[in-house]
């Protein structure tokens, strides 16, 4: 990568196992890639089917059935979203009504709990999501930041609009807020939160098959959602800080070999950060 696809400034790299991240100097911003090629694929073929799973490269990802959280019926995780959700919404002043769009809602648990106060719909790249909010009652639709427009999707406008972590997978934020403001009611609200760039995200993409693309620098993502017509109404800490462990559930930084790495602003701590916005469409 020669320079930043979000603002053109100088980049550097930070290599995980599966992973290239590259990091911008100027917007704060970072920028995956898939290695080409793993340590994995360069041995024979009886020592690959000895080594775990995750050291692989999982062709079938897209399509994969999913972890646990999608299978079931999500236990504690899933209440705990539900409740996160609600409270983040509560502090803000807001009260779901009318109607909401979940983009990347996942299996559909907390849009199955807004369905009490308003009519929701749920957008999803993953089909196996998809499925389980549908198995929910929950009105779900495929959906991909890359693919048809949200006017191509949806019909209608909103009165609140969640995009609850899969704006990782987003790797255009002007194009996608654009599209936003095509289906945002006047005075729409709009619930945002993400994980931002540390090297402790950093490492935690090393055996991951599916990271995300980008990881949002805080600042800059501020500022697009102003030039787009948002007014930042609060910003909140979704989670505490998550140690690399906590996060991840194992040390990854066996796995990683960063061989480049310029300052910028992001921190370089070995935590996972996280950022919520709650924002009102101008």
């Amino acid at each position: 990568m020669e320079a930043c696809p979000h603002c053109g400034g100088a980049v550097a790299a930070f290599g995980v196992y599966k992973h290239r991240w590259w990091t911008c100097s100027r917007c704060g911003c970072a920028t995956r890639e898939p290695r080409p090629s793993l340590a994995a694929d360069r041995l024979p073929a009886f020592l690959r089917a000895r080594l775990p799973a995750a050291l692989l490269r999982d062709p079938g990802i897209t399509a994969a059935p999913g972890n646990a959280f999608f299978r079931g019926d999500g236990g504690a995780a899933a209440a705990r979203e539900v409740v996160d959700v609600r409270r983040w919404l509560s502090e803000g002043g807001i009260r779901p009504a009318g109607r909401v769009v979940d983009v990347g809602g996942g299996p559909g648990f907390v849009a199955a709990d807004l369905m009490k106060d308003a009519d929701v719909v749920l957008l999803e790249h993953s089909p196996h999501a998809i499925s389980a909010a549908r198995s929910r009652g929950v009105d779900a639709r495929p959906f991909d930041f890359a693919g048809p427009p949200l006017r191509a999707v949806v019909e209608g406008s909103f009165q609140l609009i969640l995009v609850r972590y899969s704006l990782g997978w987003c790797r255009d934020l002007p194009r996608f807020l654009v599209d936003l403001a095509t289906i945002a009611a006047p005075g729409c609200a709009l619930l945002l939160t993400f994980v931002t760039p540390s090297v402790g995200a950093f490492l935690g993409s090393a055996l991951e098959d599916a990271a995300p693309a980008v990881l949002w620098e805080a600042a800059h993502v501020e500022r697009v959602l102003h030039t787009h017509g948002w007014r930042i109404d609060r910003r909140f800490v979704p989670t505490p800080a998550m140690r690399l462990a906590d996060a991840h559930g194992r040390a990854f930084r066996a796995f990683s070999v960063p061989w480049r790495i310029q300052p910028a602003g992001w921190s370089r701590d070995l935590r996972q950060h996280h950022l919520g916005f709650l924002a009102q469409r101008a």
